[in-house]
C-alpha cells in the first residue's frame, strides 16, 4: 500500500520506484524560511517553497534526550496527514531500538516532509530502464557532516510505500547516529571511498533491527552472494549488512556501534586493515562457514535467504598440485573431487584458513585429511571455505599424491582380464576435441525444441570452453580425461517481453580402461567426476542451483563407433534412448 498521494497513476508508479528518503546532517536552522536551507540535502530544494513547523517533540537515547522538529513544506499537500504521524512513529521506534542497544545517540534532528517527486516528468512505467535510471537519481544518505548540531531529515511520502516507510526512516535515522559517534570519518566521507559496507551496511542492518520481518533489505543479497567470491568484503555496500546482523548475532548489537570509533577515514587500504582486526582469523573462517552453510540470520532470527555461488571444481585424477587463492577478505570457496585411488595430501605456502566438509554433512567443517583410500568407481567430495584476513589474502597449494600401487585396485570388474584385449593403434596418444560433445549436443537438441515449441518471441544460446577437453589414450589399454570446463548460456524472451536465461558451469574429468573391437571403442571408466553450477533467471528473479551430476564432455563407461584417420578421431554413441539424434565427437590429434 502507498501513502495517499495527488499523482496521476503513471507518476505515482514511477515514483514507487525512487528511493524514499534523503539525510544531510547541516548546520542547525532556527528558521526554516532561510533561502536554500535544504539545498545540500537535495538541490532541487534550492530556492523551495518556505516551510511551516508541525509540531516538536523529545527522544530518549543512550546519552540523553534529544530535540526532534518536524516541519513541512509547501508542496506538501495540505490533507496527507497520514505521512505526519507515520514518520512521528517511526524515529520515535528507532529511538527505542537504540536506546535497547544501550550505545550511541543522535543530535537533534530537523525533519522536513515535502511533496516533492522523484522527476518533473516521470518515465514510462513500461520502460524498465528509464524507471530504474530515475529511481537511481535518488540516493537514499547524503552526508554533510560539517555540524553536529542538527541532522537534517528530508522524507518523501509521496515516494514510499506505507511497509517500508518506517524501514527507511530508521535507515536514516542511523546515519545521524554515525555521524555522533564517528563524526570525523563520516566528514571525511567522499565520493568513491570504500567506506559504505559499514556506514551503508550498518545502517540496514539498524533498520531490520528496527523493523522485524520486513523484506527491504532482501534485493541486496543476489549483490553479496556475486561480489564476496573474487570481491574484500569492504567493497560492499547496503549488502554489507549481511556481515553486520552475523556480527551483532555473534558478539551483541552494541557491539556494531562499538566499532564506530573504530572505523577508519581513509581509503581501501585503511578499510581492509580494520576489518582485518575487527575479529579474530578464527571468526573470520567461521563466518565464511556460516555463510556457506546458508546459515545467516536477521535480527529477528529468520534466515537470511543467501544463495552463495559454488566456486570452482578441482578434480584429482593424477599426482598433481594446484593452487587456491583468493584477494584480501574475499570469502573463497572450492569444491575439490578425489577419485578412485589412495591419496597422501600435503599443503604449501598458506596464507589465511581454510576448513573443508563433506557436501553432504552441512556444518561439520574440519581439517583436509591428510590422506584418502577411495574405492573402485567412487569418488571423495569436500567443500572447501576460506578466507585471508591479511594482507596476504587467501592461499594454499594443495598437493595430492596418488599412490601408484593403488592402480591395480581401481579396476572396475578385473576389465582387463574379462576383455580380450584388442586395442588399434590409431587411437593411442593426445586428443583434442574439435567439436561436438555432450555439451553441443544438448545445446543443438534446446535450440531445436525451443524452436518447435512456439513460445519464443527469440532464443540464442552459446558454448564456450575454459579449459581441457583432451583425450589421452595410451597404449598400455588407459587413457586418461583431464579437467574439462565449459559454459553454456541461454537467454530467451516471450512476446510478451519476459525474459529467461540460464548460464551453467561444468567441470569433468576420468580414467580408465579401453579395447576396439570391430569399429568399436569399449570403455571402462574407472573413476569419474563432474559438477555443475546453474544460474537461472526467470524474469528478473535468479535462482542457483549445485547439479553433482552433469552432461560433460567427457567419456562415460559404454560403447563407442568410432573411426580414426589422418589426424582425426571421431566417436559417436551407440544409442541415447529417447534422443532424436546420437551423439558425436571429432578430435584432432595433439602433436
Amino acid at each position: 500500500m502507498r501513502l495517499r498521494s495527488l499523482l496521476p497513476a503513471p507518476a505515482a508508479l514511477a515514483a514507487s520506484a525512487a528511493t524514499a528518503l534523503l539525510l544531510c546532517a547541516a548546520p542547525a536552522r532556527a528558521d526554516c524560511t532561510i533561502p536554500d536551507y535544504a539545498a545540500a540535502a537535495d538541490p532541487r530544494l534550492a530556492g523551495a517553497p518556505p516551510c511551516e513547523e508541525i509540531e516538536r517533540f523529545s527522544i530518549q537515547t543512550p546519552r540523553g534526550p534529544r530535540q526532534v522538529r518536524m516541519i513541512r513544506d509547501r508542496l506538501l499537500p495540505g490533507d496527507w496527514v497520514e505521512p505526519v504521524a507515520l514518520t512521528r512513529t517511526a524515529i520515535a521506534r528507532a529511538a527505542e531500538t537504540l536506546r535497547a542497544l544501550g550505545r550511541g545517540t543522535v543530535p537533534d534532528l530537523l525533519v522536513l516532509l515535502t511533496g516533492l517527486q522523484p522527476a518533473e516528468t516521470p518515465p514510462d512505467p513500461g520502460d524498465a530502464e528509464a524507471v530504474e535510471a530515475d529511481r537511481l537519481s535518488f540516493k537514499e544518505g547524503v552526508a554533510d557532516g560539517r555540524s553536529g548540531e542538527e541532522c537534517l531529515l528530508v522524507v518523501y511520502p509521496g515516494n514510499t510505500r506505507e511497509s517500508e516507510f518506517g524501514f527507511v526512516v530508521a535507515h536514516e535515522f542511523f546515519h545521524c547516529v554515525q555521524y555522533a559517534m564517528a563524526a570525523a570519518q563520516m566528514n571525511a566521507r567522499g565520493d568513491g571511498r570504500p567506506d559504505l559496507w559499514w556506514v551503508e551496511g550498518m545502517a540496514e542492518w539498524f533498520a531490520n533491527r528496527a523493523h522485524p520481518g520486513s523484506d527491504a533489505s532482501a534485493r541486496y543479497l543476489a549483490r553479496f552472494d556475486r561480489r564476496t567470491p573474487d570481491s574484500p568484503i569492504v567493497e560492499a555496500d547496503y549488502d554489507g549488512f549481511v556481515f553486520w546482523s552475523w556480527y551483532a548475532r555473534e558478539w551483541g548489537g552494541a557491539a556494531v556501534l562499538d566499532y564506530l570509533p573504530r572505523a577508519p577515514d581513509g581509503g581501501r587500504e585503511a578499510q581492509l586493515g580494520a576489518a582485518a582486526t575487527i575479529v579474530a582469523e578464527d571468526r573470520w573462517q567461521r563466518f565464511v562457514e556460516d555463510y556457506l552453510d546458508r546459515a545467516l540470520r536477521y535480527p529477528d532470527a529468520r534466515r537470511l535467504p543467501v544463495s552463495p555461488e559454488p566456486g570452482e571444481t578441482v578434480l584429482f585424477t593424477e599426482t598433481t598440485s594446484r593452487t587456491l587463492e583468493a584477494p584480501q577478505l574475499a570469502l573463497f570457496r572450492a569444491d575439490l573431487v578425489f577419485t578412485c585411488g589412495r591419496w597422501t595430501l600435503e599443503t604449501e605456502d598458506r596464507a589465511g584458513s581454510f576448513k573443508v566438509r563433506d557436501p553432504g554433512e552441512p556444518g561439520a567443517w574440519q581439517e583436509l585429511p591428510e590422506t584418502l583410500e577411495i574405492e573402485p568407481g567412487r569418488e571423495r567430495r569436500f567443500r572447501l571455505g576460506g578466507i585471508g584476513p591479511h594482507d596476504r589474502g587467501f592461499r594454499v597449494t594443495l598437493r595430492a599424491t596418488r599412490d601408484e600401487e593403488s592402480r591395480g585396485g581401481c579396476l572396475c570388474g578385473r576389465f582387463s582380464e574379462r576383455q580380450e584385449v584388442a586395442r588399434d593403434s590409431c587411437l593411442v596418444g593426445t586428443w583434442a576435441l574439435a567439436s561436438g560433445g555432450g555439451h553441443a549436443w544438448l545445446d543443438r537438441n534446446l535450440k531445436r525444441i525451443q524452436r518447435e515449441s512456439g513460445t519464443w518471441a527469440s532464443y540464442q544460446s552459446s558454448v564456450s570452453t575454459e579449459a581441457g577437453r583432451e583425450l589421452t589414450i595410451g597404449a598400455d589399454g588407459r587413457y586418461h580425461y583431464g579437467l574439462n570446463e565449459v559454459e553454456r548460456s541461454e537467454e530467451a524472451f516471450t512476446e510478451k517481453g519476459d525474459r529467461y536465461a540460464s548460464r551453467i558451469r561444468g567441470g569433468s574429468g576420468g580414467v580408465g580402461f579401453w579395447s576396439t573391437r570391430e569399429g568399436m571403442l569399449n570403455v571402462c571408466a574407472l573413476s569419474e567426476g563432474s559438477g555443475a553450477v546453474a544460474e537461472i533467471d526467470i524474469k528478473g528473479e535468479v535462482m542457483t542451483l549445485d547439479l553433482p551430476g552433469y552432461l560433460s564432455d567427457h567419456l562415460y563407461s559404454g560403447g563407442y563407433h568410432y573411426s580414426c584417420g589422418g589426424g582425426e578421431l571421431q566417436l559417436r554413441h551407440i544409442a541415447i534412448p529417447g534422443a532424436p539424434e546420437p551423439m558425436e565427437w571429432v578430435y584432432r590429434r595433439v602433436e
